[in-house]
């Protein structure tokens, strides 16, 4: 190559200036990313000369020299030749790093199979700006990646081989070990919101022991010794509703083991369904009691997919669904009561209804008034009114049903409108109880609502807690991080109930000691005892909750007075049928959570109220009622006349509506 002085002349034909030579070397570095290229100039050589000329019109020029006219049609030639033989270097340099000998042979005819997906794979990323194509080589579709069905018997369907790395889409064997699948063994064919294999049940334990030591130094709370697996065993018994062996608690596994008998999972199903009820699962019959626990029952015992069971009774398909309605709410009540709302609302939705019924909420989900009853008129008009002592849910969505109407804080009065808040489910169009069951199997609502009723079944309390209630957790991300980890195992694992209360049975929260000292710390916040109790870090002592019966009888006894036989009454149209009082006997012993003292009122907000009386109709309405029960009422002006200070008296109030 003959050297110029003047670097700006044009090139010859055969020639490149410094500037193009630095361009080109530092080009093919990076195409061969810093290593030898092979030795393939003789095909490269064979390539350029065999390829086709392009006649290029262009538009009319200036008269010149045919001196000039010949330089520019060398220059054209040479660059035509540089493109053609790079667009072939590339494809070379592809083929040999990939290593594939037959590909370097197909160079020239290289397109995709309608069966396969072709793409290239190179050692560094290459700059696209700089990789130039050859005019005559094909080029592939970037539109999508998706594979293009090809019918084989199709005569005129081109025959083309595949060059570089043929991507083959997995089988469904591959498809067997990379999806969730139902129970059955079928792949799962809905979006459930978590993604990723199923881990096996010990690490994912080991995950959720973490996340906990996690929450428990963000919160700075020292947890108790542990306890013995025998304690942790009576504790879970009481809970469960039957005798859990010491030594099915060493593992996840063996629980989940335990728990395929037929009448252990019964004897669970029973206490998840009082616990999700908040008790009202009593009041059906013994007929009908049957019927919700051998559904509950065998999804325990056979892992079935709970939520399936869950969408089938909200759509008035399953068999149980007239009894699961009518369970959540108080009997004989009306489709929309407030407590067959909350409960319905917590499970399903995973959201804290309490507040939302009266005014917009301030803390946690934030449901507005609106969106409160919004749902509530979904419910109402998806449910019929009671016929043999059950509520009937429609199988088919009305086509219009009587309007609600409700009271804003101002007194004027608004429409509710059959629909779930997108921000509780995501979605626009649920209209329905029918359109609320499609939408929630495989969700990430209904699984944190299972996770937490759970949770509370055997803690005594949920992951996330509710509204206004002293015992709750501090929400962290140390501890929404294991609420997340459960829910998705729920999710991967298609909705196994069995494995997700075995994870928890077994949990290290489970076995940590009572703490010392838990007399007030219902009421008490400030107590060493009832930091650790709140914070999971402690257990609370093994007792099962009261009725309100006998929570109202403590109250009384503790300053003095006692139920009279008018108040027997009352208790009974409220529909508590505590068998101590039933009976005419009694609780003796006040219950380890009972409010001794208290310094503040049980939630904060009660400060801004002006009178006592607002304050204790603020609670009863927080708990679901739309007046203060008479014989609440009574205790009240009881314990008023026993000059019992205002904050002790409203947190007794609290602790007996629970």
């Amino acid at each position: 190559m003959n050297q110029r002085d003047d670097e700006t002349t044009e090139p010859s034909g055969k020639e490149l200036s410094p500037a193009e030579l630095v361009a080109m070397d530092a080009w093919l570095e990076e195409i061969l990313a810093q290593e030898a290229p092979p030795e393939l100039t003789s095909r490269i050589l064979d390539q350029y000369h065999k390829e086709s000329i392009v006649t290029v019109k262009r538009s009319p020029r200036p008269t010149a020299s045919r001196a000039s006219k010949n330089a520019g049609a060398d220059h054209r030639r040479w660059w035509i030749g540089l493109i053609a033989v790079a667009a072939s270097l590339v494809l070379m340099v592809a083929a040999w790093q990939f290593r594939n000998p037959g590909a370097a042979k197909n160079a020239t005819n290289s397109t995709g199979d309608g069966n396969a997906l072709i793409v290239g794979k190179p050692k560094k990323k290459i700059d696209s700006a700089i990789v130039s194509k050859s005019i005559n080589d094909p080029v592939m579709p970037t539109e999508s990646l998706e594979p293009k069905s090809v019918d084989a018997a199709d005569p005129t369907t081109p025959k083309r081989k595949p060059q570089g790395v043929v991507l083959k889409l997995p089988d469904d064997a591959e498809l067997w070990n990379m999806s969730d699948r139902s129970a059955n063994g079928q792949l799962a064919d809905r979006d459930r919101g978590a993604t990723g294999p199923l881990l096996d049940v010990a690490l994912v334990s080991k995950r959720i022991e973490n996340h906990l030591h996690e929450f428990w130094n963000a919160s700075d709370t020292q947890p108790t010794p542990s306890s013995t697996l025998a304690e942790s065993a009576s504790r879970l018994s009481i809970q469960l509703g039957v005798d859990v062996p010491v030594e099915v608690l060493e593992s996840p596994s063996a629980v989940q083991a335990w728990m395929k008998d037929d009448d252990i999972a019964r004897a669970i199903a029973n206490e998840w369904l009082y616990e999700i009820s908040a008790r009202r699962f009593k009041q059906l019959s013994d007929q009908s009691k049957e019927v919700l626990v051998n559904a509950i029952g065998k999804c325990i015992s056979s892992s079935d997919p709970i939520d399936e069971l869950i969408a089938d009774w909200l759509s008035g398909r399953g068999i149980g669904s007239n009894e699961f309605i009518t369970a959540l709410g108080p009997e004989e009540s009306s489709p929309k009561d407030p407590v067959r709302i909350a409960n319905l609302a917590s499970l399903t939705l995973s959201v804290d209804l309490q507040c939302a019924r009266c005014h917009d909420a301030l803390v946690d989900t934030k449901p507005s008034q609106q969106e409160y009853w919004n749902f509530a008129a979904l419910v109402s008009a998806s449910v019929s009114r009671y016929q043999d002592g059950l509520l009937r849910v429609n199988e088919i969505k009305p086509n219009g049903s009587e309007a609600l109407f409700f009271e804003l804080p101002d007194r004027r009065q608004r429409a509710a409108v059959p629909r779930v808040a997108n921000q509780w489910l995501n979605r626009s169009d649920v209209r329905s109880l029918h359109d609320l069951a499609d939408a929630l199997r495989g969700s990430q609502p209904l699984a944190s609502g299972i996770v937490n009723s759970l949770w509370k079944l055997v803690h005594g309390r949920p992951l996330r807690g509710h509204v206004g209630h002293p015992m709750s957790a501090p929400m962290t991300e140390e501890l929404a991080k294991l609420e997340q980890e459960l829910i998705d195992d729920l999710i991967r694992s298609n909705f196994d109930f069995r494995r997700t209360l075995a994870m928890i049975m077994t949990s290290a929260t489970t076995r940590r000691s009572v703490p010392d000292s838990v007399r007030d710390v219902w009421a008490a916040d400030t107590s060493d005892a009832h930091r650790k109790a709140i914070a999971f870090a402690g257990a609370l002592p093994s007792e099962k909750p009261l009725y309100l019966a006998d929570r109202l009888d403590q109250s009384l006894r503790a300053i003095g007075a006692k139920l009279e036989s008018s108040d027997r009454e009352l208790l009974a149209q409220l529909g508590d049928n505590s068998e101590s009082l039933g009976s005419g006997g009694a609780v003796n012993t006040l219950a380890w959570d009972f409010p001794d003292r208290a310094d503040g009122p049980p939630v904060q907000w009660l400060a801004s109220l002006d009178d006592l009386n607002s304050k204790v109709e603020h609670l009863c309405y927080l708990a679901g009622h739309t007046q203060v029960p008479a014989v609440v009422d009574r205790c009240v002006s009881a314990m008023q006349d026993a000059k019992l200070n205002d904050a002790t008296l409203l947190h007794r109030v609290w602790w007996m509506l629970q």
